[in-house]
């Protein structure tokens, strides 16, 4: 039983995060599709299969960043650990003079709307702060979506609420673009 639980009153869900190995790629993939389909319709054949390339070299190379899955924990003991994931945070760890070597930039977060409202975004970066404290990092920063996005005052507001606060806006130039 959990802190809330009493007889009558559902069973309060759990957050369960845990770091993506690269056997979880599928997974990851599922959720990431998700996170594309919920931005921008549904993904190109072609983004998806750059997108599972960028994500077994992430899964495969440490130094790189980090993948952290988030699932509800329904039962004492999960059924099936192939369950499509809740939640998805990948981060990068870029390096730069400005905060004195290596940083995280967290690229991607993702919870799937059965699931929002109940602590997983959170539980994701707590768990991301975990993993950074054993490597040594100290500073995590993040890119807020355009502000054309409906979600991005609750977005804003989600971060802030986990002790992030603002530096300033995100420019990208992608080779190819015209000015």
């Amino acid at each position: 039983m959990t802190g809330t639980d009493r007889p009558g009153e559902p069973r309060r869900q759990e957050t369960v995060v845990r770091r993506a190995a690269p056997s979880d790629v599928d997974l990851v993939m599922e959720v990431v599709t998700r996170l594309l389909r919920e931005l921008s319709g549904v993904p190109d054949r072609t983004l998806a299969e750059a997108s599972r390339s960028a994500a077994e070299e992430l899964l495969g190379d440490p130094s790189r960043g980090l993948v952290l899955l988030a699932d509800l924990d329904h039962a004492p003991a999960r059924a099936s650990r192939a369950a499509v994931p809740v939640g998805i945070l990948t981060a990068s760890f870029p390096f730069a003079v400005r905060t004195a070597g290596r940083y995280a930039l967290i690229e991607e977060l993702f919870v799937s709307p059965q699931a929002r409202g109940a602590g997983v975004g959170a539980a994701l970066v707590s768990g991301l702060l975990g993993e950074l404290a054993t490597a040594g990092i100290r500073t995590v920063e993040v890119g807020l979506p355009s502000h054309r996005f409906a979600q991005e005052p609750r977005t804003r507001s989600f971060y802030s609420r986990q002790g992030f606060r603002s530096i300033g806006l995100r420019m990208r130039l992608q080779s190819g673009d015209t000015a």
